[in-house]
Parts: C-alpha cells; structure tokens; sequence
C-alpha cells in the first residue's frame, strides 16, 4: 500500500495560504489514515466521505467485532494526534492567541512524515 500524496497543499504553503493547505494537509492524513483502517479492519469506510473516522474516532483501528486490530497500533495513536492537529486548528480559527496556521501546517508535517513511516513499514512487512 501506498502513501497517496496530495500537491496543492504544498502549492498553498508557498504562496503563504497557511489556512488552507492545513486543511489540504489533514485531509491527505486523513485519507491515508481511512486506508489504512480498510487494509486491515473487514470493516470499510468511504476515502472521501468518511474522513472523520482518522480523527481518533473510537472505531479507528477496530473489526466488527469491535476488536482493536494490534497492527494497527501505531496508526491508531497517530489518529489521535490528528485530532490534535484539528483541534489546534480550530483554536486558530477562533482567534486563539496560542497559535497561528503556519505553526499548525509545521506540526501537519511533522505528522504526515510520521505517518508516512508507517506505510513504509507496511510495505516492507507485506
């Protein structure tokens, strides 16, 4: 499986449009999160409709039977730091002093290589 890389985030940040490509950023996550999720789990969600589940939804990383999938540990705790990223988005978006969306879209990419480094170990596992 591979990482699906969206570019118009990148495109955004050099024009400064920090807003933006934060959103254009999680969502890339949060597709790549959802795919993961349906690689492992017999339980499937939409890439393009259903992204909340990667924002540590407490169905992220579990079968139908509600069981937690073990190999999915490690996306399973990087779901929860998207919801972080969110949530820190959303304080900016209402004005908060503690932040700015450049500073989020720093802490996106950090996240992304994360998650990134994950799906290398999936296709080196697999």
């Amino acid at each position: 499986m591979e990482y699906v890389e969206f570019e118009e985030w990148k495109k955004l940040k050099k024009e400064k449009n920090y807003k933006e490509a934060c959103e254009k950023l999680a969502n890339e996550i949060a597709i790549n999160l959802v795919r993961v999720h349906n690689y492992y789990s017999d339980v499937k969600y939409d890439e393009e409709t259903q992204l909340g589940l990667a924002y540590g939804s407490i169905d992220y990383a579990k079968n139908s039977k509600f069981k937690f999938i073990e190999e999915m540990t490690e996306f399973s705790k990087l779901s929860s730091e998207l919801s972080m990223l969110d949530l820190a988005y959303w304080d900016v978006v209402e004005d908060s002093i503690w932040g700015t969306f450049k500073e989020v879209l720093k802490d996106g990419e950090k996240l992304r290589k994360k998650v990134m480094k994950e799906f290398l170990k999936i296709n080196m596992v697999k």
